[in-house]
């Protein structure tokens, strides 16, 4: 029932963004500023919520663990993700589309909200692991894979990784592996 209340607060949402966008309230010209401030404040400061409190952290041998756990599911989604196209007939233009999107689903965007909103705050940690494999796949793997691997294949960049919400990933794993409570006053403004 859980899981349940949430896709439809994401679906209430939708329909809040479709009606602002409707009502011109979201317009062309203001969408990148709020752009700007999901990915540059509200997006990181969700993943860093996950290690601000009093409530328990994981740490050592238990994030240890998850970090080990997490590398395998992503290696066979990604063999699964690289026979699936052949096995479904897809032509060889479309098999890297196919392959990306079989791995490579909105878990920043959505996943980090649904799993803070089910399971707590206490397990967005575990997201934030997740989070920097994928991101690393994301930004090397995926550009070559949907532009075939060829000449024209984005060459991966160290920059592209540095953004807000990568460095809170970092900044919360940090903080998890060193067992410490930080007030969340204290991690903000290491972010501006």
């Amino acid at each position: 029932m859980l899981v349940f209340r949430q896709m439809v607060m994401f679906v209430l949402l939708m329909l809040v963004g479709a009606g602002t966008r409707k009502k011109k309230i979201l317009t062309d010209e203001n969408q990148p500023q709020i752009t700007q401030l999901v990915l540059n404040i509200a997006y990181p400061a969700i993943i860093l919520s996950g290690v601000t409190g009093d409530g328990p952290h994981i740490a050592g041998q238990e994030l240890l663990s998850a970090g080990r756990v997490i590398l395998a599911m992503l290696a066979v989604l990604l063999l699964v993700a690289r026979l699936l196209p052949k096995l479904l007939g897809y032509p060889a233009s479309q098999q890297g589309m196919v392959n990306v999107m079989t791995v490579f689903t909105n878990i920043g965007f959505m996943g980090v909200p649904m799993i803070d909103g089910i399971y707590g705050k206490d397990t967005l940690i575990y997201m934030t692991l997740l989070l920097i494999p994928f991101n690393l796949l994301f930004f090397s793997y995926v550009m070559q894979t949907i532009k075939g691997g060829g000449s024209q294949a984005e060459p991966f960049r160290l920059k592209s990784l540095l953004n807000r919400g990568m460095i809170s990933c970092v900044l919360a794993l940090t903080t998890a592996a060193a067992v410490v409570t930080m007030p969340l006053v204290a991690l903000a403004t290491g972010l501006g």
